[in-house]
């Protein structure tokens, strides 16, 4: 993909990571997510690897283990944006 459809996904991304932030803070309980909803969405492997990493967290509340939404998201955006420099690095060490 060429530079200016890169910076257009980054700028999507950002603004969709915004928005999950201010529903984080004004409603809190949209953004938890709990165990089953998280490995639906995201994978249980996928979940339990980022984990047992401590890039991470969830919480307990009574008798449940919930995650951040806003958090998750966060997580796979990074992944993204690691995995894209790593795919535009070695396309130029190939050159």
């Amino acid at each position: 993909m060429d530079s200016i459809g890169n910076i257009f996904n980054d700028l999507m991304t950002a603004s969709d990571l915004i928005a999950d932030a201010i529903i984080k803070r004004t409603r809190p309980l949209e953004d938890e997510l709990s165990t089953s909803e998280a490995y639906g969405l995201y994978g249980r492997r996928w979940v339990e690897d980022r984990l047992r990493t401590g890039l991470l967290h969830r919480s307990a509340i009574g008798n449940r283990l919930v995650y951040s939404r806003h958090e998750l998201e966060c997580l796979r955006a990074s992944e993204r944006i690691q995995r894209d420099h790593l795919i535009a690095a070695n396309r130029k060490t190939r050159i």
